[in-house]
C-alpha cells in the first residue's frame, strides 16, 4: 500500500510540507510512532492522533469506534505547528504521510471491518533506519533540554547532505 492510500480527503488543498519547514508536532508525532513501536507493534491508536475528518474520515472514524474519547469537530488551532507557523487543515495523519515520504518510515492501513469502507481502519508503522536515528536525536534534545525540535531536524538534515 502507498502512503497516498492513507488519506481519503474531501479537501485536497493541504500542501506537503518540506522537512525544513517541520516543527513540534512533526517531532511529537515522530515521537509517539518510536513509542508506539516499541511497545504495540507499531500498531498506532487513532484516537491519539490529531484527525481532520475532510482529509482523513476513514481514520476519524477508528478513533471514534475505539471508544475511548468522543472525536472533536475540526478546528483550525488543531491545525500542526511548523517551524514557523501553522498549516491549516494539516493533521497527525499528514505528518506521517510526510514521514513515509522523507523515507522515515512505512506504514500500512488494516481494514477493520473488510468491504466498510469508512468503518475505521487499523495503522501500522514501521520506522526505517533513518527514521529510528531522528527518533533517537530528538529524544536525546527533548531529555537534556538542549535545543528545540526545528534545531535538531536541522542537525539531522545537515549529517545526511552530500558533501559538496
Amino acid at each position: 500500500m502507498s502512503e497516498r492510500e492513507l488519506c481519503t480527503a474531501l479537501d485536497d488543498t493541504v500542501r506537503t510540507v518540506p522537512i525544513r519547514e517541520w516543527g513540534r508536532d512533526h517531532a511529537s508525532t515522530l515521537l509517539y510512532v518510536e513509542a508506539r513501536c516499541v511497545d504495540h507493534r507499531g500498531v498506532l491508536k487513532n484516537e491519539n492522533m490529531s484527525c481532520n475528518a475532510r482529509r482523513h474520515r476513514k481514520l476519524l472514524v477508528g478513533a471514534m469506534s475505539a471508544g475511548t474519547i468522543a472525536p472533536r469537530r475540526w478546528k483550525d488551532e488543531y491545525s500542526t505547528r511548523l517551524r514557523e507557523d501553522q498549516e491549516s487543515g494539516h493533521d497527525d495523519w499528514d505528518c506521517l504521510e510526510e514521514m513515509a515520504g522523507a523515507g522515515l518510515l512505512t506504514f500500512a492501513i488494516k481494514d477493520k471491518k473488510p468491504g466498510f469502507p469508512f468503518e475505521g481502519g487499523e495503522v501500522v508503522v514501521k520506522l526505517t533506519r533513518e527514521g529510528a536515528d531522528l527518533a533517537a536525536l530528538l529524544r536525546r534534545c527533548r531529555q537534556l533540554d538542549l535545543k528545540d525540535s526545528s534545531d535538531a531536524f536541522d542537525e539531522w538534515i545537515v549529517t545526511r547532505e552530500p558533501a559538496k
